[in-house]
Order: structure tokens, then C-alpha cells, then sequence
């Protein structure tokens, strides 16, 4: 019966007949058909690659540089396939197989120069322009063409990458516009162009975090290789990369460490090759020559971020890290209103003491945190506590808050000095509170000596700290909004998580002095209210700002007492006003109604309101004796007309002229008692 292998056995077996085979290369004719034979037994040998010890591995590439000798003829599509299905298997084989340095640079040596030679008699018996012939297999790719040197300068060929890398993106090659150091002044000549890729050897030979690309060109009548070398214009190379199988810091350092290099025969090299532009997909180079390329990270260049500070590179911090808004820029140099020291450097933020935020409303509190190891630690801890802080208020409050919106005035910890972050007027405040002792310079940012007041009334833990904040507003959040969010119960606790996360320690936030609503004073006081402000405009209380408790408060800036006072003095002004324009004038009118006019209640003619109604109004109705000066006519006299007039008629030319009123006669008795009607 059929006796089954161990994979040890199956190893063993593939490694012999390996050997075997390239044994037999060495005896028989180097022909071009027996070389295709050869590749198809090694194929067969060599198709399972997690069972190719590194024996079979070194052996495959034996065997293909073995045939590299082989009489030059052409190479069928089957014969090709066969020779890039055992290059493949080989390199796949070094992902669980491990192969010393040394056979792994005869191995790569070996598959390059025997590839190299099989696409080259693919080639023969092709025509200029005509398609390229293409080879494939998971872990390499091949492919032939034939081009004038007229039609080669300047082009751009594209390489892709190995199925097994799991790279989508391809390489490319620019060809320069002039290769006249290679080829001369002729521009007939035919040119094999030959590309390859393939994953790379063992990581023993190079930190490379893409696969291998290649170009060669040869001459077509005698595939000779060209040699390129120490050109003028270089080629330019697009390579994609992979760099997920980096650690985090060679991630974060990649595009800084990068560099193109080539094979070199035992090592890689990067010399000839310059780095134009990295990103963590795809790297251009620029090289003066051709070989076979990759992509390699050299851990021992300087580079911003790897927390030495390289003073030639103008690195005046280096932090570990290249996030910006931390103190230490990307770029390694230190950012505005911060401090720096040490390497890796420790940064802490420092509000400038002419800063413009303080006197912005908002919300003043101060927080007690703990869980701080030093006061070095809170200091370098307060970019992140900043960003931290913003984020929290935009979820809390919908807003959109940034971290120029937090501002830390003043740090105590434990129970050393208190540092002042914050303008020379919170300085100021504090020293006269007794809290600090500012004679080392106010409102300069240095450490300040903690009073006796303070470290009274803190008695704070070791590893407790004091942290004063002010909280500007964004647009449609009003610091009286600002303040209810921030006294919320749920605040703190949700903070505390994520002010933890951040700073990967474990947090404890508790109020020390509540949130208290700060609105900006009136820069000119309202007449007549009797607000004053000192000349110099500062406040009264050695450089405190005025505080309204939010509330109470209605309108930001103003309390209940002052509207208050606005509006009584608008009623007295409605009231004044309403009296003047209308009360007058209709106290002005009756009182002249009742020096020229004695109506009585029942008599049925309204004398002047009638006369000016209507010009038929004034024929048809007696004149009235007011109109004249005189008076209304007692019960039982008779109106005679005067001379030149009838009662009622048309205007003679007599009324033209208005005659002189009569003097004025002492009333009767009898015209001062009530008239009666007289009969009708």
C-alpha cells in the first residue's frame, strides 16, 4: 500500500528531489526545452510552500540561475508561468520558514538573475510596439516588451504589486528624456524592457515595508543588459507601501526614516536615491540609475517625534510626539503661550499676560483634581485637559467650543506654590487675597509662592491640585447657559472619564468654587443711574472682575436693579410726553370754549360747528351773536336785522367791511339768569 508522509518527511522528500534536480542541470544539455522541462518538475517539487524547508527554498533559487545559461531561445507562456510559479513558492515559503541573512542574499541574488533571464527569451521574436508579454503567480510578476529607443524616452510604465501583498496601487517608472550616456545618439536601437515586482526577502536583509520593483533594459540583438548608471536626469519611481506590520512609533516616525534603496548584491543600499515626497501609501523616489527597488525605514535617522531634540534640524523640543495644540508643534518647535523642557520635552501652557479671553464673558470655576503624580505632570497635562475640557462642553452644551475657549489662570499643587497663567489683574487679585505673593514678578508666568491664607484654607492632599479656568462663549451659548450645564451633577462625573481616557491615569474632578456667570461691565455708564467706574478702568477690587450671578440675571450685562431702574424711567418720560402733546393742548381748548362761548343745554343750534360745516348752512341758519361779540337773545326779544342786512340773505358789499365790536356792557340782572325757550 501507500505509505502517507509527515509534513517532516514531505519536507525532506521536497528538499531532495530539489537538490536532485539542480544536480541534473549541472549534467545535462542547457537547453532551452530542457530548461522548460525543469521548471515544470520544479513547480511540482516546489507547490506546497509551507512544506519547503529552507534547503528547498535556496534550491529553487538555485535552480533558476542554474538554466540562466541555457542556449537562448524562446521561452513559451507554460515555460514562463513554471519559472514564476517557483520563484513564488519560494518567497511565500520565507513567511514561515526561516532562512539565515546569507542564504537569503544568495536566494534573492539567484531569482533575480534567473527571472531576468527567462523574460528575456520570452522576448525573442517580437516586434517593436508589439504588446508586452506578462508572467503572474501570487507572490511575483513579469513582464517583457520591445521598444525603440525613440519610443522608450520619456515613458511611463506601470508595475503591479504582488497578489500576495495585498497592495491594490502600482508602480510606476518615468523614463527621463534623455538616456543619451547609455544609448548614444541612436534612437533606432531596439530595447527589451523588463519589469518585475515581488515580495520581499526575509526582513534579516532590511526593515522594507513594500514589495520589490524592478526595471532593467537590454539589447534585443545580443540581450545584453544596458547599463544605467550616474545619469543626469533621473528616473522617477512611484512604490506603494504597507506599513500596518509597524509598531506605533516607526508608524508615526515613517515618513521622516524613509528611504528608497536597491538590492546591492548582499545588503540594501540607498545610495544614487532620493526621497522626493512620503505619505504612508505611496513613496516617490528619485534615482541615477536601475536596479531592483523598495521602500526601507531606517529607525536610527533623526526625525522630530522620537524624542531626542536634533538642534541642527532646528528642533527646539521634541515631546514624542507630533501632535500639534500640545506645546510642542509637529514640527518639534515650541508653540505660542507654552513652555518646554527637557528631552522628551515636557511642555506646559502659559496664558499670555496681556490676554484678551479673561475680560470675555463666560464662566469662572475652580476645579480640585487629583490623581496627579507631580506638578510637572498637571503642567504638561493641560493641553490635553484643554482640548479635553472643549470637547466635553460642545457634547454637553451643543455649542461648538474650542480649546482657545478654555483658559487656565492659575495651577496649585499639593502644597507647593501656585503657578499664575493668567493676566497681571488675576495676579493681582490673588495677591491681595493673600492667596499668592507676587513679589517675583506679576502676571510673568513664574512659580509663585503659596501664602499662608491659601494653604490654610486648601488643605489639599499631596497629590491634589487647584486649577482656576475661565470659560469663554461661543456663539449662541450665553454664560448663564454655560454656567447651569457646568453645575449639573453629571458634568463632573462624565468629565472625570473622559479627562481619564486622555491622560491614560485615573482622574478625580470636584468643584472647589462653583461656576459662577461672568458678564462684562457697560463701558459707559448710563447717565443719571450714578454708576462709576475708576478712571483707569479697572475695577475697584485690586484687579477682580465684575460678576453677576446667573440666576437672577435677564439680558447678559445687566442685573434686575438696573432694568428696573431703565423702565421707571421710560414710564415718567411716556407720561410726561402724553401730557404735553396731548393733555395741554384739550386743557388749552375748553378753557377758551368757556371764555367766548354760553351755549344753552337745550338750544337746538350749534352756532359755529354748523356755520362751518357748509356754505347752504350758513344762509339758511340764523348768524349766530357770539360771531359778532354779542349775546345769545333773551326769552321774547325779536332779532332785527342791521342796517344793510337781512337776517339769513346773501352778503351785501356793506359786510365786506367788518364793523367795530360794541363796547362791552355791564350785564343785566336779567341776562344772568338761565334763558328759557321761547315758543316755537
Amino acid at each position: 500500500g501507500r505509505k502517507k508522509l509527515t509534513p517532516a518527511e514531505a519536507m525532506a522528500l521536497r528538499s531532495e528531489l530539489m537538490s536532485q534536480v539542480n544536480t541534473g542541470t549541472t549534467k545535462a544539455v542547457g537547453t532551452a526545452s530542457y530548461a522548460c522541462e525543469t521548471f515544470s518538475a520544479g513547480a511540482v517539487i516546489a507547490g506546497d510552500p509551507d512544506s519547503m524547508n529552507s534547503a528547498a527554498i535556496t534550491g529553487s533559487g538555485d535552480l533558476l540561475a542554474g538554466l540562466s545559461n541555457a542556449k537562448k531561445s524562446f521561452m513559451n507562456s507554460e515555460c514562463t508561468a513554471a519559472a514564476a510559479s517557483i520563484l513564488s513558492n519560494a518567497l511565500l515559503a520565507q513567511r514561515v520558514t526561516a532562512v539565515t541573512q546569507a542564504d537569503s542574499a544568495t536566494f534573492l541574488n539567484n531569482v533575480l538573475t534567473g527571472m531576468q533571464s527567462v523574460m528575456l527569451q520570452a522576448a525573442i521574436g517580437k516586434v517593436a510596439g508589439e504588446a508586452s508579454t506578462t508572467t503572474q503567480a501570487p507572490a511575483a510578476t513579469a513582464q517583457v516588451s520591445l521598444l525603440t529607443v525613440q519610443s522608450l524616452l520619456g515613458q511611463s510604465f506601470l508595475t503591479p504589486s504582488p497578489e500576495s501583498s495585498f497592495l491594490t496601487a502600482q508602480a510606476s517608472f518615468q523614463v527621463p528624456g534623455n538616456l543619451s550616456s547609455v544609448f548614444g545618439s541612436t534612437t533606432t536601437a531596439e530595447i527589451n524592457v523588463q519589469t518585475h515586482s515581488m515580495t520581499v526577502a526575509p526582513s534579516s536583509t532590511g526593515n522594507m515595508v513594500s514589495p520589490l520593483f524592478g526595471l532593467t533594459l537590454s539589447y534585443a540583438n545580443n540581450a545584453s543588459e544596458a547599463i544605467v548608471k550616474n545619469l543626469t536626469e533621473p528616473f522617477v519611481i512611484n512604490i506603494p507601501v504597507d506599513i500596518r506590520n509597524l509598531n506605533i512609533i516607526e508608524q508615526m516616525l515613517f515618513t521622516q526614516q524613509v528611504q528608497c534603496v536597491y538590492w546591492g548584491g548582499s545588503s540594501y543600499i540607498s545610495d544614487g536615491c532620493t526621497v522626493t515626497k512620503a505619505t504612508t501609501t505611496l513613496v516617490t523616489c528619485q534615482c541615477d540609475h536601475l536596479t531592483t527597488f523598495g521602500i526601507n525605514q531606517d529607525s536610527n535617522m533623526d526625525a522630530c517625534g522620537d524624542g531626542k531634540i536634533t538642534a541642527s534640524t532646528g528642533e527646539l523640543c521634541d515631546d514624542a510626539g507630533l501632535t500639534d495644540n500640545d506645546g510642542c508643534s509637529s514640527g518639534c518647535t515650541i508653540e505660542k503661550n507654552w513652555e518646554c523642557a527637557g528631552a522628551p520635552s515636557t511642555c506646559w501652557s502659559e496664558n499670555p499676560p496681556t490676554s484678551t479671553a479673561l475680560s470675555e464673558d463666560g464662566v469662572r470655576s475652580t476645579m480640585e483634581m487629583t490623581g496627579f503624580e507631580s506638578e510637572l505632570k498637571v503642567l504638561e497635562s493641560l493641553g490635553k485637559m484643554r482640548a479635553t475640557f472643549a470637547t466635553h462642553l460642545s457634547d454637553q452644551t451643543g455649542g461648538t467650543f474650542l480649546a482657545t475657549n478654555v483658559n487656565w489662570m492659575s495651577v496649585c499643587y499639593g502644597s507647593e506654590g501656585c503657578r499664575i497663567l493668567a493676566s497681571e489683574g488675576t495676579a493681582r487679585r490673588l495677591a491681595s487675597e493673600g492667596i499668592v505673593d507676587a513679589s517675583g514678578g506679576v502676571g510673568e508666568g513664574g512659580s509663585y509662592a503659596a501664602g499662608p491664607a491659601l494653604r490654610a484654607e486648601r488643605k489639599l492632599l499631596a497629590s491634589s491640585v487647584l486649577i482656576e479656568n475661565h470659560i469663554t462663549t461661543p456663539t449662541g451659548v450665553s454664560p448663564a447657559t454655560l454656567a447651569e450645564v457646568m453645575g449639573q451633577g453629571t458634568f463632573l462625573t462624565s468629565l472625570e472619564s473622559q479627562v481619564s481616557a486622555a491622560l491614560n491615569i485615573s482622574v478625580g474632578i470636584t468643584y472647589n468654587k462653583a461656576p459662577e456667570a461672568k458678564f462684562t461691565a457697560p463701558e459707559t455708564p448710563a447717565p443719571g443711574l450714578g454708576l462709576t467706574l475708576p478712571d483707569d478702568g479697572s475695577t475697584t477690587d485690586g484687579g477682580a472682575d465684575l460678576f453677576e450671578p446667573h440666576p437672577d440675571s435677564i439680558t447678559a450685562g445687566f442685573s434686575l436693579a438696573l432694568v428696573g431702574v431703565v423702565a421707571a424711567v421710560t414710564v415718567v418720560c411716556c407720561c410726561f410726553g402724553g401730557a404735553y402733546f396731548y393733555g395741554y393742548p384739550m386743557w388749552k381748548r375748553i378753557k377758551h370754549e368757556r371764555q367766548h362761548s354760553k351755549v344753552s343745554p337745550q338750544d337746538d343750534w350749534d352756532w359755529d360747528d354748523d356755520r362751518a360745516a357748509s356754505p347752504k348752512g350758513r344762509k339758511n341758519q340764523p348768524e349766530s351773536p357770539t360771531a359778532r361779540g354779542g349775546d345769545l337773545p333773551l326769552d321774547g326779544d325779536t332779532i332785527e336785522p342791521e342796517e344793510g342786512k337781512g337776517v339769513g340773505g346773501p352778503p351785501t358789499e356793506q359786510d365786506e367791511t367788518p364793523a367795530a365790536p360794541p363796547a362791552p356792557e355791564e350785564p343785566s340782572p336779567a341776562q344772568t339768569e338761565e334763558p328759557t325757550p321761547s315758543p316755537a
